[in-house]
């Protein structure tokens, strides 16, 4: 496998795999009582998660596959977007 052209620092990467965790699990809490109550807010932050995972997935090289998945998950999350309330 090509290394990137721009690699992270070593204290990034690090940073990333010791904190990346209890961030996620933070942001999964925040955005769930949202989305359980059918607030906007909830339905804003799990459209960004999923614009995240887009970048993610097109910076791992898996292009195609990300803008298929990103087709699909948008297509749906716009569908229910009119069930969530301001």
């Amino acid at each position: 496998m090509k290394k990137a052209p721009i690699q992270l620092p070593d204290n990034a990467k690090e940073w990333i795999v010791q904190y990346g965790p209890w961030l996620t699990l933070v942001i999964l809490v925040l955005t769930l009582p949202g989305l359980f109550a059918r607030k906007m807010s909830g339905w804003t932050l799990l459209f960004y998660a999923r614009l995240v995972s887009l970048v993610a997935t097109v910076l791992s090289a898996a292009v195609v596959s990300a803008l298929l998945v990103a087709l699909i998950s948008l297509y749906v999350l716009f569908q229910v977007r009119p069930l969530y309330k301001a």
